[in-house]
């Protein structure tokens, strides 16, 4: 399903942003939320929290929330960063936020990535395309793709406790 292929795809660029060492990331204003439009990392919810039942600006799907149990919640691009629409998934689990994935066209980055630096400062790159702010609560990792390409760009805010997660976990197998 293309969700657990989104899924799949944010574990796989946490892992590569976790090979980097964070130790050179500078660490982003620590009064300043780990957030976006409202979407706070760490939050605790519900299943009647408006943030992921829906928004007057988004479309957002949710499964039912469970304890001991990831539930994602996607939208296919009815956020808007300026005037760029981008797709968000957020991934809740035992009723807190734990991740959240915003995708947007390659041809769009520079609109996006000057939102994030605006808001949080300069991040430390860590690889050719890939870049890191350091948070108390989390990281955002943020992965460029070529203009043109089929690949997404994608911005993923996630708490210290989903990287965890994701760097004790074995790959992902690749292929279909």
């Amino acid at each position: 399903s293309s969700r657990r292929e989104e899924v799949k795809r944010f574990a796989r660029i946490a892992l590569v942003a976790l090979t980097v060492t964070f130790l050179d990331a500078p660490l982003v204003a620590a009064d300043l939320p780990l957030e976006f439009k409202g979407i706070r990392i760490g939050k605790r919810i519900t299943d009647a929290d408006p943030l992921v039942s829906g928004r007057p600006d988004a479309r957002v799907s949710c499964g039912s929330l469970r304890e001991d149990s990831a539930t994602i919640c996607t939208d296919g691009g009815g956020w808007m960063i300026g005037d760029v629409a981008i797709g968000v998934v957020i991934i809740i689990e035992d009723y807190r936020i734990e991740a959240l994935g915003i995708t947007f066209n390659p041809d769009s980055w520079d609109t996006v990535f000057r939102a994030f630096t605006g808001k949080y400062g300069p991040p430390a790159k860590s690889g050719a395309e890939t870049f890191v702010w350091q948070h108390r609560d989390g990281a955002i990792i943020a992965t460029r793709y070529d203009k043109g390409s089929d690949d997404k760009s994608l911005i993923l805010l996630a708490s210290n406790a989903f990287l965890h997660r994701v760097k004790r976990a074995p790959p992902p197998a690749s292929g279909p």
